[in-house]
C-alpha cells in the first residue's frame, strides 16, 4: 500500500534514513519517474520510497509507522532548547 506524507526537504532528510536501514542498487530501468529510493527497513521489509516537490510517495509501511517515526523526531539530536546535539 503506498502512502502519501507531506513534509519539507529537512524533514525527508531525516525521515527517509529512519526508515530505510539499506538501499538496494537503483535501476532507473524500471519505469519509475524522478528520484527514487529502494531498500530495506530496521525489521527487513522491502521499502520503496518516491521523492516529489514537498510530498514523499512510501511503498511498504503503514502509516502508523511512518507517524511514529515523524513523531519521535529525529533520533540524533537532544530535545535541548539550544537545538545543539549532544
Amino acid at each position: 500500500m503506498m502512502i502519501k506524507i507531506a513534509c519539507t526537504e529537512e524533514e525527508a532528510s531525516c525521515l527517509i534514513p529512519n526508515i530505510i536501514v539499506e538501499t538496494k542498487t537503483p535501476c532507473p530501468c524500471n519505469g519509475k519517474h524522478g528520484l527514487a529510493i529502494e531498500g530495506y527497513t530496521y525489521d527487513g521489509r522491502e521499502v520503496k520510497i518516491q521523492i516529489q516537490s514537498g510530498m514523499l510517495l512510501i511503498d511498504g509501511m503503514a502509516q502508523g509507522e511512518v507517524d511514529a517515526i515523524r513523531a519521535r523526531r529525529c533520533p540524533l539530536w537532544a530535545q535541548e532548547p539550544t537545538g545543539q546535539a549532544t
